[in-house]
């Protein structure tokens, strides 16, 4: 009985195997043909690309501080809104200051109406030089100490140093504020700057100029960005190098602080060949292609490029209007005739 069961299930794999060798050859006036599908070659417009994660930065962001100490006098600004460069954000006390500079102004004119007095009684002898160089140097010192108090006054009206989008404040009026205290923030993100790294293979395809493409962590919002800055070395722990692009952010699309994903095409040729990955047959130190030459299979090297999901580009060995075999590879051998049953051609790999 087992070997009733043994002869029956030899015959039905050699009958397999019969059906399957029926399926990829066939016979016409005595000869052999393989029965396979090609492909043709036709020139292709081709670009590489990579993803990276982004930092998305302000182009400019400051805490604003306060220059001098003293008091709050006003509070010129609204947390959350947009100030022009030059704007005043708050007032601090500086009446003080005003009455010592007027004060101060009041000397200076009585010091020069004297030194002149006496530069005039000097030429007929009237003074001597020492009272001269006396007077001299007392208005050099009531002028630096005007000058000291002209810029504590003009530092007392803290202003926007740059047009951006202001923070939070965490003071009231009439507060004290320390020198060197944070008065809020100040973010100008009309425009943001794309922070991402590459990996070091990919270092020699970056250009200042450069366009690459931002997307938003959601996908939802996308928008062209330019590289304009290269770091000259390569991060020693992560072996990429870092670049960073301009984004003009007009409707605030993107948010400083946040992610987003960016595109950077690394190579673009309008004239590449590319054959199905499956045409490709890989070799010790060799890749191997089958192309179809007066009905019969010829075997040819190649030299492979770039690689794509299905496809593998072709730098030498092949033509544009050259047929290579996708199907019948584990059959065939170089001379074989073939019959070609389908042709397939760009777009339909």
């Amino acid at each position: 009985m087992n070997c009733k069961y043994g002869a029956l299930a030899l015959f039905f794999v050699f009958g397999i195997s019969a059906c399957q060798q029926q399926n990829s050859t066939s016979t016409f006036n005595g000869t052999q043909k393989l029965n396979a599908d090609g492909y043709v070659l036709q020139s292709d417009r081709f670009t590489s690309t990579i993803t990276s994660t982004a930092n998305l930065l302000p182009f400019e962001s400051v805490s604003v501080k306060t220059p001098v100490e003293g008091n709050v006098l006003a509070i010129y600004f609204k947390e959350g809104e947009y100030v022009n460069k030059g704007d005043v954000i708050i007032q601090i006390d500086d009446r003080t200051w005003q009455a010592q500079l007027k004060g101060l102004n009041a000397q200076l004119i009585a010091a020069r109406k004297e030194l002149n007095r006496k530069e005039k009684l000097l030429e007929i002898e009237g003074a001597s030089r020492e009272e001269v160089d006396q007077l001299q140097a007392t208005e050099q010192d009531l002028q630096a100490r005007i000058d000291e108090l002209e810029v504590s006054i003009d530092l007392a009206e803290v202003k926007a140093p740059f047009g951006g989008q202001l923070g939070m404040r965490n003071f009231s009026l009439g507060a004290y504020l320390d020198k060197g205290e944070t008065i809020t923030r100040l973010v100008q993100s009309d425009k943001i700057k794309v922070d991402f790294d590459v990996p070091a293979k990919y270092a020699s395809y970056l250009q200042k100029g450069q366009i690459v493409q931002v997307l938003t962590n959601t996908g939802q919002d996308t928008a062209r960005a330019r590289i304009y800055a290269i770091d000259p070395m390569l991060n020693t722990a992560s072996r990429s190098i870092q670049a960073r692009a301009l984004l003009n952010n007009p409707n605030h699309t993107f948010i400083a602080g946040n992610f987003a994903e960016v595109i950077v095409s690394l190579i673009e040729s309008d004239s590449t060949l590319f054959i199905p990955s499956e045409s490709l047959i890989p070799e010790l130190n060799a890749h191997v292609v089958y192309k179809i030459k007066n009905g019969k299979a010829k075997r040819q090297d190649v030299k492979i490029g770039n690689r794509t999901p299905d496809k593998v580009e072709i730098l030498n060995g092949l033509s544009a209007g050259d047929t290579v075999l996708v199907t019948g590879l584990m059959e065939v051998e170089d001379g074989v005739q073939v019959n070609i049953q389908k042709i397939e051609e760009e777009g339909s790999i």
